[in-house]
């Protein structure tokens, strides 16, 4: 039997016969989703366990320090990757005193410490003192767990035991309440649950993709070992706006989210303060990252570039001290470069991500778009100096209070716009040069 396959990139409805299947975006995106989404399905692994009792669809167990190092050590490709984060390189307090606890007070180790949560598809009856698992995370506890498979490395001498819990479920919205609820060791931030959200696990694949590591998950990029790091070498013309730094391939969850909100959504004073509102349980995170947001990673890469391209070639950096003002500006830059280049270059469209594609052409053309770049820096240097505008920092006392509260609202819009104005010229031989490519 042949099975004719219609596949497109355009948004169809579900649609199959006995002769002809219709495969439009949506469902691309849903059968690569399904392969990405769980990367310990299937996987079998085995815990050695000392003593257990169950209850309903868990086994809450006493594990040796020294058999859960060696699970981890034999599991780490897959075990940690519907954790909030990856262990943090034992920088924190928290992973600090874990270790602390480890050399110093091992037989104080179980009572101290809050355990290991590990969600799993299955798990067998307990044979000869070792349990089976299928589809093992660690779902809580990385830290505990990476630190003792740190202090095993370096000692075999681990007299500590731990407390694990194991569930089973195949339910993802139940194990993502479970990652969540269960998190509470080190502070949990609203970047921290990022790594919950399908969305931005997709945004990591597709940037992941063409040679960026979109870091969706604290700790991820810390932890991958080198030869995994040196797998991503970015986009030829992309890396010309990326300072030459050996983590130049990493994007940030929350300067990326910071930039993808300064430009496209064009509140650049909102994300000055902090990004924690935009963040997963963050008061506005839902007006923006809503059901109609469509999986773009150009949403992200593209301000991302802009802004290390601002900031290491134009001087929009905290550690500029030549300009006290433009080196808090970098939000402001990426917000007036797309009122430049989408309603003064392309016009048309409101929602500037539906201008995306036209977008990428700009990007694409490094040398145009520095032109553009150069503009919107002449912009916002003029208007620093315009005196409405100082007299507003003045007012505001902080250069602080201005950014966060003043810099974009109607009066210093129409100072912008001024600004704008005066740079017509070059803006429409640049409008020409677009309209040929």
């Amino acid at each position: 039997k042949v099975e004719l396959v219609y596949v497109t990139d355009q948004h169809t409805d579900d649609y199959e016969t006995n002769e002809v299947t219709v495969i439009g975006r949506q469902q691309i995106y849903q059968t690569l989703w399904e392969r990405i989404k769980k990367p310990a399905k299937d996987q079998k692994s085995s815990l050695r366990i000392l003593k257990h009792f169950e209850h309903k669809n868990s086994i809450v167990c006493l594990v040796s320090a020294i058999d859960l190092a060696q699970f981890v050590e034999k599991n780490e490709h897959y075990i940690y990757e519907s954790n909030i984060r990856k262990h943090l390189g034992g920088k924190g307090a928290i992973n600090k005193k874990i270790t602390a606890t480890l050399q110093e007070n091992p037989h104080n180790f179980f009572e101290w410490n809050n355990g290991v949560t590990i969600t799993v598809d299955n798990f067998s009856t307990i044979k000869d003192g070792k349990l089976d698992l299928e589809g093992a995370q660690i779902v809580n506890g990385a830290q505990t767990t990476k630190s003792i498979l740190d202090r095993k490395k370096k000692t075999n001498n681990l007299d500590a035991e731990v407390q694990v819990t194991i569930i089973k479920t195949k339910n993802e919205e139940h194990q993502r309440n479970i990652t969540k609820y269960r998190n509470s060791q080190n502070a949990i931030k609203g970047k921290d649950y990022v790594s919950l959200e399908d969305y931005h696990l997709a945004i990591h694949h597709e940037l992941r993709s063409i040679g960026y590591f979109y870091e969706h998950q604290q700790g991820s990029w810390i932890n991958l070992p080198v030869s995994e790091k040196t797998k991503f070498g970015g986009d030829e013309i992309y890396n010309r706006y990326l300072p030459d730094k050996k983590e130049r391939y990493r994007i940030k969850d929350d300067s990326a989210i910071a930039s993808f909100v300064s430009y496209f959504e064009q509140r650049p004073n909102d994300v000055y303060g902090g990004i924690g509102k935009y963040l997963p349980t963050g008061a506005k995170y839902e007006t923006v990252f809503d059901d109609d947001l469509e999986c773009d990673y150009r949403y992200f890469l593209f301000p991302h570039l802009i802004r290390e391209y601002a900031k290491n070639e134009l001087g929009y950096d905290r550690k500029n001290t030549q300009s006290k003002q433009k080196r808090y500006a970098h939000n402001l830059f990426l917000a007036v470069t797309a009122r430049i280049i989408h309603k003064n270059i392309l016009g048309g469209n409101d929602d500037f991500k539906k201008d995306v594609s036209s977008l990428e052409k700009i990007i694409r053309d490094f040398g145009l778009c520095v032109k553009i770049l150069r503009i919107t820096d002449r912009v916002i240097t003029k208007f620093l100096e315009d005196t409405i505008v100082e007299d507003k920092i003045v007012e505001a006392n902080t250069a602080h209070n201005f950014f966060s509260n003043q810099v974009y609202n109607v009066d210093m819009l129409k100072v912008i716009e001024r600004k704008i104005s005066q740079e017509q010229e070059e803006i429409d031989i640049i409008k020409k040069t677009i309209s040929s490519l």
